[in-house]
């Protein structure tokens, strides 16, 4: 096997079974009435997985050298939670110094089903990888076979780590801009000819714009731009998170709790030994709760609640239903495994981290620039 995948870049034959694909369909969430609801996948062989995975892991040394600082997720050694933090702290500073900007929140559709190969390749010489490895990667994914003999120009694997480029195509895209009239009009000109040479189309209906900074009255050619135009006091969600012009810890604290509650609801009748609770717990402060508390600064009550919210869990619940009374406080439970604890976090520290860490990383992209 190992001597085949290396001559991929000759153009030789590989393994048999290695470029044949079975094509299936996937239904989504909410319903499958029509056919837009399902989704399809081509399911490949475990020897091309393995392949993609070695040229994967070769490319994650170089990654963080091609990709912009401005993509934060899914690169080693880089943490998404910047990008709320930033989020936070550039609200606020607009705010003080009475400024005004547009924070444009892009969908786009199917991102990696009507994506042209072409485009990517393209991508991928610009930033200077060589012909044979270009050559290799077009073996596994162009060239691949289903039932009837195609070859595949569009659509990719959602997350493929072999073509870095498609980071430049991500969806959740978010932009701080200028408010101009103009402006905006060369954008959605910009974003068309991406549309024409990419082969990805923007989803204006899920697009979200949210004025952003010191407000006096919103323009009104803003209602008349494809995407919705949201007010002051509305709010979306970037990267998972509530977001809003005035953000209120009430709100984001309905958020936090509801999501949370109904995450947890998923395993409470299941019999589950006290670790594996751990392991839950952290999953869910490494996720919903770092997002939240990176993006409002909460009062010490509603970390409290937070708190033995997550510790009725761990604790579990009577035969009524009702909370069983803690075994330890959760300062204890929040100390280091060798201090008689279980790892969790103190809620109260971490959100002070989160503001430390996030005025270091301003401080060290200004001392950069």
């Amino acid at each position: 096997m190992h001597k085949k995948c290396r001559s991929a870049g000759r153009q030789e034959l590989f393994l048999w079974g290695f470029l044949e694909g079975i094509i299936t369909l996937v239904p989504k969430e909410g319903g499958v009435e029509t056919l837009s609801r399902w989704r399809p996948i081509t399911l490949l062989s475990s020897v091309h997985k393995v392949y993609a995975k070695v040229i994967a892991c070769r490319l994650t040394l170089i990654l963080p050298t091609l990709v912009p600082s401005q993509q934060q997720g899914f690169i080693k050694g880089r943490n998404v939670y910047n990008n709320v933090m930033f989020f936070s702290l550039l609200h606020e500073t607009l705010k003080r110094e009475r400024r005004l900007a547009s924070f444009l929140m892009l969908d786009l559709a199917k991102v990696f089903d009507p994506i042209r190969h072409d485009f990517i390749f393209l991508g991928l010489e610009t930033l200077g990888f060589s012909r044979h490895f270009l050559q290799i990667i077009k073996s596994i994914v162009e060239e691949v076979e289903t039932d009837e003999r195609r070859l595949l120009r569009v659509s990719l694997r959602a997350g493929r780590e072999t073509l870095p480029i498609t980071l430049a195509v991500a969806d959740d895209t978010a932009f701080v801009l200028t408010t101009d009239q103009n402006f905006f009009a060369s954008l959605g000109l910009l974003f068309d000819r991406f549309s024409s040479v990419s082969g990805c189309m923007v989803n204006w209906g899920k697009s979200r714009h949210l004025p952003f900074g010191k407000f006096i009255l919103q323009p009104p050619w803003l209602c008349e731009l494809p995407f919705q135009s949201l007010s002051r006091s509305q709010g979306t969600r970037y990267l998972g998170v509530f977001t809003a012009s005035k953000l209120k810890p009430n709100n984001t604290w309905d958020f936090v709790s509801q999501k949370l509650t109904k995450r947890l609801a998923i395993f409470a009748n299941q019999q589950l030994k006290f670790k594996s609770k751990v392991v839950i717990l952290r999953y869910l402060l490494q996720s919903i709760i770092s997002f939240s508390l990176a993006l409002v600064r909460f009062r010490k009550k509603y970390l409290q609640r937070l708190e033995r919210l997550l510790a009725a869990f761990l604790w579990g619940t009577r035969a009524d239903g009702s909370a069983r009374t803690s075994l330890a406080i959760w300062e204890q439970l929040a100390l280091p495994v060798g201090l008689c604890g279980v790892g969790l976090w103190s809620l109260q520290l971490f959100q002070e981290a989160l503001v430390y860490a996030g005025l270091g990383c301003m401080i060290s992209g200004v001392l950069q620039n």
